[in-house]
């Protein structure tokens, strides 16, 4: 029987954790081990951790100063012994047969990744951001293009909580712990650039829950800026991909940079300065297909137009580009 890795970064989430450990504990696919990585939590969650590890042999626990998530799970990565690997945040839950289900889809298919999808759970309500389709077997290219593409045509997100890999596949692969939001894109990019056949599931099995708070949901920081790092790193390695691919990568690119430029000018206008000035050579370049991108916004084109002034204009007129208060975005 294959055995699956489930690395589980652990940050201060006293009140989820036993809800979270409690739902991989209990899957209904046996042979797995769980990765508890505590980074460094100081609010008990450690405790717990440890507490787990009395009560069940395959939750193994490894403690560590406060890295950040890219760190955990590369310590996890690291001592993981299963043949496959899955990604769960400790705040999250999943249903007792998920991963069972995707082990009999991963093999069946032959498949190197099989994705599922996920729920979003806010305290009072489920929803679904993703749309369903029927179970498919894709090829690697196919599935890129379905997963990087943010129009209608959208099938999964770019995240690795709802997917199981092949240890095969990630091999010495880690995450760039220098990258705090976009580090989990970049690592599934350079993932399935050694993928031949992606299964998808539509499971929903994963539930994402929605903190005010957590990273994605946080303002305006020094962390959220480097998004564009991943970006760039991803759109240095496209030359080889096909011509839809490097369209829907070009989208997502200029994406980030109207919305790391607007972070920029918001968090210090002089030192990010050079940076922006970069990144607005750029968005002039690519104006008039920014303004027909079928994923972008009103706002976000609009924004395009904007950074398309003088630096010196878009900084005195920064108080206009601050962003809306959101509690509804990805941690």
């Amino acid at each position: 029987m294959k055995m699956i890795s489930i690395i589980v970064p652990v940050y201060n989430v006293v009140q989820y954790l036993d809800q979270c450990v409690s739902s991989l504990v209990h899957q209904s696919y046996s042979a797995i081990e769980i990765l508890l990585i505590d980074d460094g939590s100081s609010d008990g969650s450690a405790e717990i951790c440890d507490e787990w590890s009395k009560k069940d042999s395959r939750v193994r626990v490894f403690h560590t100063e406060n890295r950040g998530v890219a760190h955990a799970r590369n310590i996890g990565l690291t001592h993981a012994k299963g043949n496959y690997i899955g990604f769960v945040d400790s705040d999250d839950w999943v249903d007792i047969d998920m991963y069972e289900t995707m082990m009999v889809k991963l093999i069946s298919a032959q498949a190197e990744v099989c994705g599922s999808g996920f729920v979003h759970e806010y305290e009072s309500r489920s929803v679904y951001p993703l749309k369903t389709e029927i179970e498919q077997i894709m090829t690697r290219d196919t599935a890129v293009e379905r997963i990087f593409d943010n129009t209608r045509f959208k099938l999964l997100d770019v995240g690795v909580w709802d997917k199981l890999f092949s240890r095969d596949v990630l091999g010495s692969l880690r995450f760039r712990e220098d990258i705090a939001i976009g580090e989990d894109m970049l690592f599934f990019w350079q993932a399935m650039k050694r993928v031949k056949t992606f299964v998808y599931v539509p499971l929903f099995k994963y539930h994402y829950r929605m903190r005010i708070g957590s990273a994605m949901n946080s303002s305006i920081s020094e962390k959220k800026i480097t998004l564009i790092i991943a970006i760039k790193e991803i759109m240095a390695s496209v030359a080889e991909e096909n011509v839809h691919i490097r369209k829907i990568l070009e989208e997502r690119y200029c994406d980030c940079m109207i919305t790391v430029a607007r972070d920029m000018v918001l968090l210090d206008k002089e030192r990010y300065k050079k940076d922006v000035v970069h990144m607005q050579q750029y968005i002039r370049k690519k104006l008039f297909s920014i303004l027909y991108y079928p994923s972008f916004s009103r706002r976000m084109r609009l924004g395009a137009i904007y950074f398309c002034l003088p630096y010196w204009l878009c900084a005195s007129m920064s108080d206009m580009i601050k962003p809306k208060t959101k509690h509804d975005e990805n941690k």
